[in-house]
């Protein structure tokens, strides 16, 4: 076993042991999810499909002419498996948590029609520009069932040659890809992948195998682009005076918009539902959404950004559901489910360089909107606290 082997067999281990004894009940909830939300696949058992799935995926190796960066790839995913196994997870568990995400848009969502919810409605800005650095901001929506993220990144500078922000996206009867190789596609792209335009080719090269979901990049020169991803298809957004902003379950791109609206439509047709379905209701929401924080960011961005407009946008909540950008379990349809309602459950924007480096978040716990909550001001590595910012993050709660 060579060096890269060996260190992909004790990452595997590692994960392995750090959910030992969790690893099943954790996924209950993704399970029952599924079943719930793709009633015609309930039949399925999905650990064995995963497992199944994941070894599949794992021979498809791909043609290594067109995608060199995958040389020596698959002996590694091999040994990151048996790591995993080895920690004292079965084959099917093991496959079913290196491969369940994939499983659920290329499989699932594909194969099996299904409702619109509870996906995340993740929002996430970025502002090249302002008189303190750039700054990011970012939303984490989830049913509460789905519990937090992590919260807020730590403000320890900007991650060079390039940054990514995400939040979910998808299509419902989308395409299936070709390529199924397992690929981690950010961790694979190249160093010489400085800028925008490098970045762009690499990933539009590598589109198979990466999303779907909704993406902002920012290069090592501040530039930034938005990638609006469905199975196999993506289109680009140019920032607006330097800033960048997608939401989550809505395409507006030429290039996947008409697509998405042809889809959504077909997956109404085979279920027998029309535009009164809770689905299209839903849909449509999230397109409104996504005008107001495209208003919200350009408008931000035209008065020149600061930490508190970031926030500003974040913990909006003056406009009616399903418009506002801040969740507290709103629903838009007697159908849909109180339960699985999107709550935002973490906010928080940062500061990513300069002497003002902070991040201000907020979490939400006890079914309380994130925007009554108090905030937590955290300074950047040796940068001094200062009292306006206490004020500022105060003064920007809800």
């Amino acid at each position: 076993m060579n060096e890269a082997c060996r260190e992909a067999y004790e990452r595997g281990r590692r994960a392995g042991e750090a959910c030992l004894g969790s690893l099943q009940s954790n996924a209950e909830n993704y399970l029952r999810w599924a079943r719930a939300e793709y009633p015609l696949s309930a039949g399925l058992d999905y650990v064995a499909e995963c497992g199944r799935l994941d070894r599949e995926r794992i021979d498809a190796v791909p043609d290594l002419t067109r995608f060199p960066e995958l040389r020596g790839m698959r002996e590694r995913l091999v040994a990151e498996r048996q790591g995993f196994q080895d920690a004292g997870h079965s084959p099917e568990w093991t496959g079913w948590h290196f491969t369940w995400p994939w499983f659920v848009s290329r499989r699932l969502n594909t194969r099996y029609v299904g409702r619109a919810g509870p996906a995340a409605a993740c929002t996430a800005v970025y502002f090249a520009e302002s008189a303190e650095g750039p700054i990011i901001g970012t939303n984490r929506d989830v049913p509460y069932w789905a519990g937090s993220g992590e919260g807020a990144e730590p403000p320890d500078g900007f991650r060079r040659p390039w940054r990514l922000l995400a939040v979910s996206a998808g299509v419902h009867c989308d395409e299936e890809p070709r390529e199924i190789f397992p690929v981690d596609t950010p961790a694979i792209m190249p160093k010489d992948c400085r800028q925008i335009a490098d970045i762009s080719a690499f990933l539009t090269r590598y589109r198979e195998f990466w999303g779907p979901g909704n993406f902002i990049f920012i290069d090592e020169t501040l530039d930034s682009v938005v990638i609006e991803k469905t199975n196999c298809r993506l289109g680009f957004r140019k920032p607006y005076k330097g800033a960048s902003a997608v939401t989550a379950c809505t395409y507006m791109t030429p290039e996947i918009r008409p697509f998405m609206l042809e889809r959504q439509r077909y997956s109404l047709e085979a279920r027998g539902w029309s535009e009164d379905a809770p689905d299209w209701v839903y849909w449509r929401g999230n397109d409104r959404r996504n005008e107001r924080l495209m208003a919200l960011t350009s408008a931000e961005a035209e008065r020149g950004s600061t930490l508190g407009g970031v926030l500003d946008i974040l913990l909006d909540h003056r406009a009616p559901f399903p418009d506002r950008i801040c969740l507290a379990g709103e629903t838009d349809h007697p159908a849909m489910r109180a339960e699985e309602a999107n709550w935002t459950m973490d906010t928080a924007a940062t500061v990513l360089e300069g002497t003002a480096r902070r991040t201000v978040a907020r979490h939400s716990t006890e079914h309380v909107p994130v925007y009554d909550v108090d905030p937590c001001l955290t300074p950047g590595e040796d940068i001094a606290l200062r009292q306006e910012w206490i004020e500022e993050a105060r003064l920007h709660t809800g």
